[in-house]
């Protein structure tokens, strides 16, 4: 019923926009947003791809693309929508309440699959999944959507960035909690999530409020450590330098080990994360890339051909 009264039939060259609003200064207030017909334009207007209906005139927009892992298909949370009542799922709506904007008067565009394309509409939503690569290519930036912030995730992800010697005295344990839950997130290890990567312009990633740019470091945690003991270098005789008691045993080995087994352990998902994020990727062979793929998670088996087709780091030769 909520579908029927919130959708309305678009053209094939259409997709639809969200406008996230602002709160009321009451952060628990409810989440509202419209929904807005758009024109999918070529990127030399202005770039941006869409144009927005909206007050009966026609606008380029700037906008942004979300990319999250659905979750739970459980849809037990609401939002207003077009004055509508819509039911969403709690990982989405758990995005929204971070994403919206601080003031009652703010707006911010997004496209979001599960609220910009009728789910209800086999057909429609055919058409607009062909056409994803190329929303998510012309929106300003690429949100990722982690899910909510683990305990140790800000001290890790500030530990992995800062130099050895500021960091080797912290809490090991933190550091490899932070990590391995940053590595678990489901969002790292969906099918749709390669093409969404990279087709960014700029990638910004949300664990709740904590927002953050990905850096080489975390795909290999191991680099930031200073090098084995036959290959000295100036954090390495900082570290010799330390007064060790008779009962410790050498952290950096300890950390080193539980590194590289946290990087083996999700070594599928991270190398897809590698190889399809960044500006520009190498080139890679069809079947490669099918084979990398293949144990991300995906409710449909046809979405592995699906989820690459188009993408221009796909070698032809």
């Amino acid at each position: 019923m909520a579908e029927s009264q919130l959708y309305q039939p678009i053209s094939v060259y259409q997709t639809r926009i969200l406008c996230l609003h602002g709160h009321d200064a009451v952060a628990e207030s409810p989440l509202r947003c419209d929904l807005y017909p758009a024109d999918i334009l070529h990127p030399s207007f202005g770039g941006i791809g869409v144009r927005s209906d909206k007050n009966g005139e026609d606008h380029i927009v700037s906008y942004e693309a979300l990319s999250y892992a659905w979750g739970s298909a459980v849809r037990s949370k609401s939002i207003v929508c077009n004055n509508v009542p819509f039911a969403i799922t709690e990982n989405l709506y758990s995005a929204l309440e971070v994403l919206r904007p601080t003031s009652d008067s703010g707006r911010r565009y997004i496209w979001i699959d599960a609220l910009c394309i009728n789910q209800s509409d086999p057909a429609e939503r055919s058409r607009q999944v062909r056409s994803m690569l190329f929303i998510y290519q012309n929106a300003t930036r690429v949100i990722a959507w982690l899910g909510h912030k683990h305990l140790n995730t800000k001290d890790a992800l500030t530990a992995v960035a800062s130099p050895p010697k500021e960091w080797l005295d912290i809490n090991f344990p933190v550091v490899i909690s932070g990590l391995e839950d940053l590595y678990s997130r489901s969002w790292f290890k969906r099918m749709w999530v390669q093409q969404e990567i990279h087709a960014a312009k700029q990638l910004v990633l949300h664990c709740g409020d904590l927002q953050f740019s990905w850096f080489p470091e975390l795909s290999n945690p191991e680099s930031i450590l200073p090098p084995p003991k036959n290959q000295p270098n100036e954090s390495l005789a900082w570290y010799k330098s330390k007064p060790k008691t008779a009962s410790a045993q050498d952290p950096l080995s300890t950390l080193r080990a539980s590194m590289s087994s946290l990087r083996l352990h999700n070594l599928a998902h991270l190398r897809c994360f590698e190889q399809f994020s960044g500006s520009h990727p190498a080139p890679i062979d069809f079947v490669e890339t099918l084979l990398i793929t293949g144990l991300l998670q995906t409710t449909d088996p046809k979405d592995h051909v699906y989820g690459i087709l188009g993408m221009n780091i796909i070698a032809t030769d």
